[in-house]
């Protein structure tokens, strides 16, 4: 799995939170959460890709988007 623990944007913008999880895991976020959800050049990665499209399925709200690449 590929971790980057150098993203810092904290450091351009105080009011976006950044949470580093296992996206192979269950995600840190309550059902409908979002309203989208973009992970560019991400599934790839993965050991288990059917898990992180379930898991964006559990966290987008009804209607919600993804922007997959």
């Amino acid at each position: 799995t590929d971790i980057n623990n150098n993203f810092k944007a904290k450091e351009i913008d105080n009011s976006i939170e950044f949470i580093l999880c296992d996206l192979d895991k269950i995600f840190p976020f309550k059902d409908e959460t979002f309203d989208y959800v973009v992970a560019v050049e991400v599934i790839e990665h993965l050991e288990n890709p059917w898990n992180f499209l379930r898991e964006i399925n559990r966290v987008l709200k009804k209607g919600g988007k993804l922007c997959l690449t």
